[in-house]
């Protein structure tokens, strides 16, 4: 799939969400989303891995969010950092293994051996392509929250409508954070 797929899908789901919460369409990247609390602003950002594609391990998109004091690519958060498992229910984390797990079984193994197939890559290069292909456990790593995989179309909407569902919850706890 193509990013700009992936973003035009995940702005069906989540455009009419941010617009009834007061947000605003971020002009600096593809699919971003801010509100002003006080004088800092609420961002919302989703944003494509720059790599696309892959047969064997599909592709993923980075959510992020934070406080920051300006609207602009550069801009440095004003409020410590809060990972989603802080402002998600324990169900809601649950429900985001499992969408990760149904889109790794979806993962073709490679046919040869990673170190055939790429033998002056470094140790670490070799773990990473085999990690690619394990399940996920509860509760999930930071970065297994911070990376939401995706192999087609399907696994897409699975994730508009994941966001969808929690976007609301995300954002009235980081205005009580935040505010």
């Amino acid at each position: 799939m193509k990013s700009t797929e992936i973003y035009k899908i995940l702005n069906l789901y989540l455009k009419d969400e941010f617009k009834s919460l007061g947000y605003k369409k971020v002009k600096f990247c593809r699919l971003g989303w801010y509100k002003s609390i006080g004088n800092n602003f609420i961002i919302f950002e989703f944003q494509c891995n720059r790599w696309g594609w892959d047969y064997w391990t599909g592709t993923d998109f980075n959510f992020n969010f934070g406080c920051y004091d300006k609207i602009t690519e550069l801009s440095w958060s004003v409020k410590p950092i809060v990972r989603l498992n802080e402002v998600i229910q324990y169900d809601d984390l649950f429900e985001l293994v499992e969408i990760q797990n149904s889109v790794i079984s979806k993962f073709h193994s490679y046919d040869c051996d990673s170190k055939q197939a790429f033998p002056s890559a470094e140790p670490a290069f070799h773990d990473y392509l085999q990690n690619q292909f394990k399940p996920i456990l509860f509760p999930p790593s930071l970065t297994d929250m911070f990376h939401m995989r995706l192999y087609d179309e399907n696994d897409v909407h699975k994730w508009g409508i994941y966001f969808q569902k929690i976007i609301k919850f995300i954002s009235n706890k980081l205005e009580i954070l935040w505010n």
